[in-house]
């Protein structure tokens, strides 16, 4: 029942109707593309007096998660709690973290629950299967894949299993599924195993505890977030598993612009001020208009510029008075701290270009943690040219279809932003837009 409460609490922010489908992600994108597909045109835009006309309101009420989708969110934790509790015993609890728990889930999310239980649950549950031959008891595997093979075995028909990710090699094992609610909504849900992280002992969802915060406190932050994660699923740029930035990522990224700009503080982060989940449910709906009417166009074309700029770290020589310790490669590699407000080198060994400081663990355990840690070279450099494509699209200095640099565009700069979001430019999700997103970019890579 707590479970259930605070995955409710977590998704209780009202949403305007929407009837888009989620935007799909599957398959890796291509490294260039040439020719990047159109825009879905099927249905008309609204028209104005120079060209179709969008609001940034209208594209952040589609981005946010609908009714029929939150509650379908609801269902499956409802459901993979009763299963567990049978098979782990009644203290056993299943908690949402990520961008749920944060407050910056958009329509199509993935729900990440992890399934904690008292290790006695678990031996006497891994006991019975072992005495009745279960696969699920299999030597040599990992005690959290053993548990999600016993979570396999008991599932509802309401469950359809997506992926399984059991590599010995992986950090978390996950179990992936998609979840169709009474009222047919689908969504998708991640499971992994413990309510701690494994390396660092933290709880899951601390991270998440600050982000929620900020984006309580900074009127354009939640905003600012979704849609940059929209723009990273359209782009195929948000699979950590592929070698991108995973939805933390983006989020981190999207508060350190923020505070550079001075609307998010170092202060705002403060560990024994973060919030639970329920809090301030009852304002919700007022806040979220506000921050409809806050948020520009341009807002989000100077993040792209800002996260463009993060290659010129890349490029750049060491000064000769810098640490001989950093030309040695005895330091990490460059990049942010949200707890400082400034550049931070990744710890000594790091393989990811770039460095992106976990704030929950660094404040409660004062170790780094690289949230970027799945970027490589050729990845980071990829996302890093698309920023800079797009935040020329939204200067009108770039066609959405892959014009070349310096014709200007006359379609304003939100339809050119619902292009960029796979959305039409009635501001809804287009299908034939979330089919080709991966294999066809929007804007093509240089």
């Amino acid at each position: 029942k707590a479970a259930t409460e605070a995955l409710a609490a977590a998704v209780a922010r009202p949403a305007a109707p929407d009837t888009a489908a989620a935007p799909a992600a599957a398959g890796a994108p291509a490294p260039a593309v040439a020719t990047p597909a159109a825009p879905d045109t099927s249905q008309p835009a609204t028209e104005g007096p120079s060209g179709p006309t969008l609001s940034m309101a209208t594209i952040l009420a589609q981005l946010a998660p609908s009714q029929g989708f939150q509650a379908a969110a609801r269902e499956a934790m409802e459901a993979l709690s009763e299963v567990a509790q049978a098979i782990f015993g009644a203290e056993t609890s299943v908690k949402p973290f990520g961008s749920f728990l944060q407050g910056s889930h958009i329509e199509g999310s993935d729900v990440d629950l992890c399934i904690d239980m008292p290790g006695s649950g678990l031996d006497a549950a891994l006991a019975v299967a072992s005495d009745a031959g279960a696969s699920a008891a299999a030597a040599g595997e990992r005690q959290e894949v053993q548990a999600l093979r016993l979570l396999l075995e008991r599932l509802p028909q309401d469950f359809v299993v997506k992926e399984t990710r059991f590599f010995r090699h992986i950090r978390v094992p996950l179990l992936i599924l998609e979840y169709h609610s009474s009222l047919g909504d689908a969504v998708e849900v991640d499971i992994s195993v413990g309510g701690q992280d494994e390396k660092f002992g933290v709880e899951k969802g601390c991270t998440d505890r600050l982000i929620r915060k900020v984006l309580r406190q900074c009127p354009r932050a939640r905003p600012l977030v979704r849609i940059v994660k929209q723009w990273a699923k359209a782009q195929g740029l948000n699979k950590a598993f592929e070698g991108y930035l995973n939805s933390l990522g983006w989020t981190l990224l999207c508060l350190f612009f923020l505070l550079q700009r001075g609307e998010v503080t170092t202060a705002m982060l403060r560990l024994e001020a973060c919030d639970h989940e329920g809090e301030d449910s009852d304002h919700r709906t007022k806040e979220e208009e506000q921050e409809r009417l806050q948020l520009s166009a341009q807002d989000v074309a100077e993040f792209f510029e800002a996260t463009a700029g993060f290659e010129a770290w890349m490029d750049r020589e060491p000064p000769p008075e810098e640490d001989p310790a950093i030309v040695s490669g005895l330091l990490g590699p460059p990049g942010i701290s949200l707890l400082t407000g400034r550049e931070q080198r990744g710890p000594p060994g790091e393989r990811s270009p770039f460095y992106i400081e976990d704030p929950g663990i660094k404040l409660s355990r004062g170790q780094s943690d690289n949230v970027g840690r799945a970027l490589r070279e050729g990845t980071w450099r990829l996302i890093l040219r698309r920023c800079a494509m797009t935040a020329e699209v939204l200067r009108g200095n770039r066609g959405v279809r892959g014009a070349s640099l310096g014709q200007v565009s006359n379609a304003p700069a939100p339809v050119q932003l619902a292009r960029l979001l796979r959305l039409r430019s009635d501001g809804q999700a287009s299908s034939a837009g979330r089919a080709t997103a991966r294999a066809h970019p929007v804007v093509a890579a240089a």
